[in-house]
Order: C-alpha cells, then structure tokens, then sequence
C-alpha cells in the first residue's frame, strides 16, 4: 500500500497552513465545486471508499506543556508525533516519526521513515533500538529536551486532492475523527471518544497566495478559518482535568 508518507521524506518548506470545520452540508457542497478544479490525489484514488487511514500518536509533557501553548496562542510552537497509515499492528510496513513546525500561519513538516518495532521501542523509552537518519536523531532531541512522552491517539479518514492547472497547493477533508489517550500506536485497549460524525475538518496548505479559483470557492462557501488542531480537540475530548494556566 503507498501513502502519501512515500512522497518524501522530509517537507522542510514553510507552508501557509488554513482550516475549516464543516457540517456533511457544507462538505457536500464544497467537494462538488472543488471537482471542477481538482482531481483525488492517487492515494485516495486508490483506495476503495477513497479515503486512506492515518493514525497518529502525539507527544506531550505531563502538564501538557504542548497543548497549553496552542491554547494561549503561542505563535511559534514544535510538535512531535509518530504515524501510521495501517489500523492494523500486522499490516504496517513503516512508521514516520514527524516534527511539525509552525510559526504563525506558516507549517513546516519534517519526516522519517522508522521500522515499526523501533517506533514502539522509542513510545515506551524514548529510545531508538536501531540505527536512524537525522529527523529521527532530532525527534529523540526534541522530545528528551521538552521531557515529552505519547499520550493521544488521533485516527481519521483522508481526502486529498490536487488542482488540475498544477497549483502549488494540497487540499485535504479529515472524516470520522476519534481519540484516545495511549502510549502506543496499537494498544490492546483503547476507549475512543469520537468527534461528531456530521463533523469534516478541512485543511488547505500552500507556499504561496492560493490560486483564484480556491478563494473564489472559499468567499462563495463563507467559509471562516479558525485554529482547529485535532491534538488540542483530542486533548479536550480525553484529558478532562487539563486546564488552561493563568
């Protein structure tokens, strides 16, 4: 199975980064008017229900430091997670240990592949069991420094398209998102609260303006662009005794 994790493995560019929360209404809308601009990227294509599987372990201190940070709008923040792109511990073929960047409205994205049996071996001791390249040396730094440690699973449904006139620009629908507080990619219990199922996140990222029929459909749409991180609503759906510091 590819993934979109196969393109490359590091996206050091900066990217404007917007999303949007919309009810299936609006999504059916949006997706038909994106049709004639875009076409499905060929890891959705190749899916059956076209939409591919991700799964994502994320990082945090005890106190979540991380979570804290995105809720008092700190402008300049780092994030940690391990992902996979198979539901089933018996059908992953890698892992991508990511550092996502973000400073302000712009994201950056570095990754490395990793075997899975050293993903679960650094999940439980912060430690690489194998030899790894430098993203995944520098995941080991980041997360020793911030004293950072698994503690949510966020999995979901991707939709992701490309535009036909070769626009510099990915367009993604997130469905059927659930949470779970883990330590691991896989564990044997896991007691997932889901988020609404009327409920589609959408992502748009770009290096530059985004093209005119992008904005043309967002202004017809009203769509409004808020800060909607799926780790800080998974935070919020599982760790009911978080609270923000004054």
């Amino acid at each position: 199975m590819e993934t979109e994790a196969m393109v490359q493995v590091a996206e050091p560019a900066m990217r404007f980064e917007r999303k949007y929360r919309l009810d299936i209404r609006a999504y059916t809308c949006l997706q038909a008017a994106l049709r004639r601009f875009a076409r499905p990227d060929g890891f959705t294509e190749a899916q059956p229900k076209k939409r591919y599987f991700i799964r994502s372990l994320y990082f945090d201190t005890f106190d979540y430091s991380a979570y804290q940070e995105k809720m008092a709008g700190e402008t300049n923040r780092i994030k940690l997670r391990l992902r996979s792109y198979w539901a089933e511990r018996e059908q992953v073929a890698f892992v991508k240990a990511e550092i996502k960047t973000r400073m302000g409205n712009m994201v950056g994205k570095f990754a490395e592949q990793v075997g899975l049996d050293n993903a679960e071996c650094f999940a439980h001791k912060n430690e690489w069991d194998a030899e790894v390249g430098p993203v995944a040396q520098e995941f080991r730094r980041l997360a020793l420094l911030k004293n950072q440690r698994p503690v949510l699973l966020v999995d979901y449904y991707r939709e992701a398209f490309v535009p036909l006139d070769g626009s510099d620009v990915r367009i993604t629908f997130d469905h059927s998102l659930r949470f779970a507080a883990a330590q691991v990619l896989f564990p044997k219990h896991a007691f997932y609260q889901s988020a609404s199922p009327r409920v589609v996140v959408l992502e748009i990222k770009s290096k530059e303006d985004e093209p005119s029929w992008l904005e043309e459909i967002v202004r017809s749409h009203s769509l409004t662009s808020e800060p909607n991180s799926k780790y800080a609503w998974g935070i919020e759906q599982t760790q009911h005794g978080v609270f923000i510091n004054s």
